[in-house]
């Protein structure tokens, strides 16, 4: 018992000072690294945690916010201390055998609590001004506007101030649900090298949109065509940004299609990496193709099929 007391004590305070290491060098680059930290801070409080409990890690948390507090500007203690709440609450998941939906939504979660009060509550103490923003990409597209003819009869909804808004909203949702995944799969690949028990993950074949998402693209997509074939088009602030959303879900489970597609086709793994390279292209220079792809698979039973191949090859 004691000599776990101390090695909870000694592996807190390596963590915090390798923190404070951290935190001196973001503060020489002015805070460059604030954004990353969310990526950066929960991997070792998820480690500790899984290695002490919930209670220690408690102790640490304190003890590195605190350090921020003294070493780092109030908007990077904000950062960390967000931070350490992820890792907190991720590590319990993981003790409490939470599954990989729960653990992710867990850090989009604090991530969008973050968003919110840096991009809206307390923009000004956070150094962003949400209305100078909207103004200066207004007079982006506005330039870009002038300069191609008839443009502004096409595009015009794009300067209003609550398309823009819109776009600021959605943007910071998906980056929250990307920190989430992001920092999933950071902890799994830590955990996984150090030997600890292992965060739960969903096999890339068995990641199938739901009727939610499903009712919600289809609902989007019947707008878009409704909208163009009765020329109403003061409702193009909202369908628009909402448009951008089914695009990023039909990339998402067109990449899936596509890799699972790749798994059934060329078994081994070396051959597969060969098909890496051409993939990203196609994604960057024909997306409509991957959107296509994306609707296959929500709206199909490809997949199902594809995934019974490989069984079969498996076999």
């Amino acid at each position: 018992m004691r000599n776990s007391r101390v090695n909870s004590i000694t592996y807190g305070a390596l963590l915090s000072a390798l923190l404070g290491v951290l935190l001196f060098v973001n503060r020489q680059m002015a805070g460059f690294l604030d954004t990353f930290l969310f990526w950066i801070v929960p991997l070792p409080v998820i480690v500790y945690c899984l290695k002490f409990g919930v209670k220690q890690t408690l102790v640490m948390g304190v003890s590195m916010v605190l350090l921020s507090f003294i070493i780092a500007t109030p908007v990077t203690t904000f950062y960390v201390l967000a931070s350490v709440i992820a890792g907190i609450v991720y590590g319990f998941g993981v003790t409490k055998g939470w599954n990989a939906f729960q653990l992710i939504l867990s850090v989009i979660v604090v991530s969008l609590i973050v968003m919110f009060v840096t991009t809206f509550a307390l923009a000004g103490v956070f150094g962003y001004d949400l209305s100078s923003d909207i103004a200066y990409v207004k007079e982006t597209i506005n330039m870009f506007i002038s300069s191609v003819p008839g443009a502004e009869s096409a595009v015009g909804y794009m300067t209003t101030s609550r398309f823009i808004l819109t776009i600021i909203v959605i943007s910071s949702i998906l980056t929250s649900v990307m920190e989430g995944i992001l920092v999933h799969l950071l902890a799994f690949l830590v955990l996984k090298k150090l030997k600890m028990d292992l965060p739960p993950m969903i096999p890339l074949a068995q990641i199938k949109a739901p009727l939610i998402i499903k009712l919600f693209c289809f609902s989007v997509l019947i707008s878009v065509v409704f909208a163009n074939v009765t020329g109403i088009t003061q409702y193009d602030d909202i369908i628009i940004p909402l448009l951008m959303i089914v695009y990023a879900f039909c990339m998402f489970y067109g990449y899936i299609l596509v890799v699972v597609f790749l798994a059934a086709r060329y078994p081994d793994p070396k051959k597969r990496a060969l098909f890496v390279l051409p993939i990203i292209m196609v994604m960057i220079f024909m997306p409509y193709l991957t959107y296509a792809l994306g609707l296959i698979d929500m709206f199909s039973h490809t997949r199902d099929r594809i995934v019974r191949e490989i069984n079969l090859n498996g076999k």
